[in-house]
């Protein structure tokens, strides 16, 4: 579509194709040699910032630039880089391996901490040489949660300079990194988990880990490191302002003495050996883990893939329907996008409200458990379907969730429809009165998190309006060639990160009449 249909200003370029591999290391922890008096203390506590006690959108999108960490260019190789291995052929290049996270963790569950050992893999994809690298911390916005030990080059060097600022660590390089050079970073971190409802936390039901290692977001040629803040608003965080690379992970958690029967679920297949959980994955965007020592798990196997419900006791019934919406989900996503690229799912109940994606796992808020009726004219079939959908649009296709969240939203959330149009065709005229026109959506559908100013505003705009933009643009496609554009824009976009002219050049080729006043009427 013409440029005017995208926001100009929030727009990220495509980005080059992410890819990333991983090995298992375990390093002993040291000392670090003190830093300049400018920057925190790297045997200290992280800084200290309040958050929102719950991980969705619930108040004001108040602007705030996204922050950018600009690249620098120097003409220095790097000394323990390795180049990448020659292409096989002109025609088939070799993609550049994907970051790999290995992570070793001591989770003392009743303590509420984990003492991580973690390396990383880098290589640069960009064609431009890399003075530095960052991390995102996510865990440093809560007050003493992150405590920083010490890092380490591959060559037992430790790191001497490096910032630990908010969420951001930048870590500065000893020679620049080349265009297609990988290194490898050690590091060794404490983590108290706060006591908080949320994705991240702990509360007497359950402890969740997301976000809860350094991870290095995605570079952008032009503007640097993609690292965005959250938006806040009087009654806490708007939507999502994260970006990921696909990754691959091998982590090993040891729950050590934790007392008998507390359940791990994780959102990447796992080898247990006693209180030893060994995860693997390859191609995901984030791993998240979550354990309780009330969970009851029921678990089946389609396809190959061994898809798992988290729930609490008192909600057995709800538990075991969101295990066959996720089940039905996956099928039917599979056959009208794209094959589910994961080996395991899982859906687990939270204590937080509504729903929130990780690859490969997902939670559903206990209030829509609690209000299930047996039928599929509920929040909890809805909210699962679309957490589900996630794997495909987040997960397998990736996207700046701060400056377009539109993306992956408006196309989780109309999938909700096409779920129940193939399991409960007499739900399908209900889904659009129940779940979009009872609110009246108005709004610009491709507006950033910070351009709300609360919940209601956003979701109307962005998830209802989107999808209302989504059953128009169906009716004017015709079915074969709207559901041929979903599966064009899964398979074109695999393990990328797509931006809104990824999501219009796909449909350009889809002779649409009438695309461009529809476009206009949802799209600023």
């Amino acid at each position: 579509m013409p440029n005017k249909h995208s926001r100009p200003a929030t727009r990220i370029s495509n980005l080059v194709i992410l890819a990333l591999l991983l090995v298992v290391v375990q390093v002993a922890c040291g000392a670090l040699t003190p830093r300049s008096s400018d920057t925190p203390s790297p045997t200290g506590r992280g800084e200290s910032r309040s958050t929102d006690p719950t991980p969705i959108p619930t108040g004001s999108g108040e602007s705030s630039p996204a922050t950018k960490v600009p690249a620098t260019k120097t003409a220095q190789p790097l000394m323990s880089a390795t180049s990448l291995p020659p292409q096989v052929t002109a025609t088939t290049p070799t993609p550049p391996p994907r970051t790999r996270y290995t992570i070793s963790a001591d989770f003392k569950f009743e303590a509420h901490t984990l003492s991580v050992y973690q390396e990383v893999a880098y290589t640069n994809k960009a064609s431009q040489e890399l003075k530095k690298l960052v991390f995102v911390v996510e865990p440093n916005r809560y007050e003493e949660a992150f405590w920083l030990r010490g890092a380490w080059w591959e060559d037992g060097h430790a790191v001497e300079e490096f910032s630990l600022r908010g969420c951001l660590l930048e870590i500065p390089l000893p020679s620049p990194l080349l265009p297609g050079q990988t290194l490898k970073l050690r590091m060794a971190y404490e983590l108290q988990i706060p006591e908080r409802v949320g994705a991240f936390g702990f509360t007497e039901w359950q402890t969740n880990l997301g976000d809860w290692y350094p991870f290095i977001p995605p570079y952008q040629e032009d503007e640097g490191w993609v690292a965005h803040e959250p938006s806040f608003h009087d009654y806490g965080r708007l939507g999502e302002h994260l970006v990921y690379e696909s990754a691959d992970f091998e982590v090993r958690l040891n729950l050590g003495e934790a007392r008998e029967g507390v359940t791990v679920v994780g959102s990447a297949p796992v080898e247990r050996e006693g209180n030893i959980y060994r995860f693997s994955a390859q191609g995901v965007r984030n791993f998240t883990f979550s354990a309780s020592g009330r969970y009851v798990v029921r678990e089946v196997t389609q396809d190959g893939v061994a898809i798992r419900s988290a729930f609490f006791p008192e909600d057995t019934a709800a538990g075991e329907a969101a295990l066959t919406v996720a089940r039905e989900s996956l099928a039917i996503y599979g056959e009208v996008f794209t094959p589910y690229q994961g080996e395991s799912f899982t859906v687990v109940e939270a204590t937080f409200k509504d729903g929130m994606e990780y690859d490969g796992l997902v939670y559903v808020g206990s209030e829509y458990y609690r209000a299930y009726d047996s039928t599929p004219y509920n929040y909890l079939t809805l909210i699962t379907a679309h957490e589900t959908a996630h794997q495909w649009w987040y997960g397998l296709v990736g996207n700046d969730q701060a400056l377009e969240p539109w993306l992956d939203e408006i196309l989780a959330t109309y999938s909700e429809q096409i779920y129940l149009e193939h399991t409960h065709p007499e739900a399908a005229g209900w889904w659009f009165d129940f779940r979009v026109a009872a609110y009246q959506p108005e709004g610009w559908v491709n507006g950033t998190i910070y351009d709300f100013d609360g919940f209601r505003p956003y979701i109307n705009a962005v998830y209802l309006r989107g999808a209302t933009f989504l059953g128009e643009l169906r009716e004017k496609m015709g079915e074969e060639a709207f559901f041929d554009f979903l599966a064009s824009y899964a398979e074109s976009n695999r393990h990328e990160i797509a931006s809104g002219e990824d999501f219009w050049s796909t449909l350009e080729k889809y002779e649409v009449e009438g695309l461009e006043s529809l476009v206009a009427e949802y799209f600023e």
